[in-house]
């Protein structure tokens, strides 16, 4: 088992993540900010745990991360934000791709505690299957403790619609370069 990594972000500072093994757990001081732009492709099991502590007044996380699952791949990922102080800022937008038999559990979760006035959430995972046996479950869940809290949460996973391959197919370009082009749009 993985030891638990644990990362300080100094106050009035900024703090990027890009990938890491295992689990993480971020503390964020005073007006200080992460950054977590991990991206991903891999055709083995993976597993993420990311907890983020918004623990100084006016810190913020912002996780724009982007994966791809393929062959028999299990994707494992959390994501677990804490607002611990008032004026704190969280906007989670993770979007990923299972092809082939790849599964996905993806779960996000916003804990906003009663010290948290004002505080901000946005968690949403998007997903898309491309493999007829890809299975992808996302549950993205929100815990408030405070009257003073402004937070919205979303998933969606689809497939590959006909009509959107049609559409680009129409503009002379292949199937497979179709494919492609909405594969790049959807993790951009």
């Amino acid at each position: 088992m993985t030891k638990t990594q644990e990362i300080f972000v100094p106050e009035n500072s900024t703090k990027t993540l890009q990938s890491w093994d295992g689990a993480i757990v971020v503390h964020v001081s005073a007006h200080a900010s992460l950054i977590i732009t991990e991206r991903f492709e891999t055709p083995v099991s993976k597993t993420t745990r990311v907890t983020v502590r918004l623990e100084g007044e006016g810190s913020s996380v912002v996780d724009t991360s982007r994966y791809q699952g393929f062959k028999n791949a299990v994707l494992d990922m959390e994501r677990v934000i804490i607002h611990a102080a008032p004026h704190t800022v969280s906007h989670v937008d993770v979007r990923g791709i299972a092809h082939d038999a790849a599964r996905v559990m993806w779960r996000g979760r916003v804990l906003v505690e009663k010290s948290a006035k004002n505080a901000r959430a946005f968690l949403q995972h998007d997903a898309m299957l491309t493999g007829k046996e890809t299975l992808i479950d996302a549950a993205p869940f929100l815990e408030i403790y405070t009257d003073n809290a402004l937070c919205k949460h979303s998933a969606s996973v689809r497939r590959v619609q006909p009509a959107d391959i049609f559409y680009i197919k129409s503009r002379g370009i292949s199937e497979e370069n179709a494919r492609a082009m909405i594969r790049e749009g959807f993790l951009a």
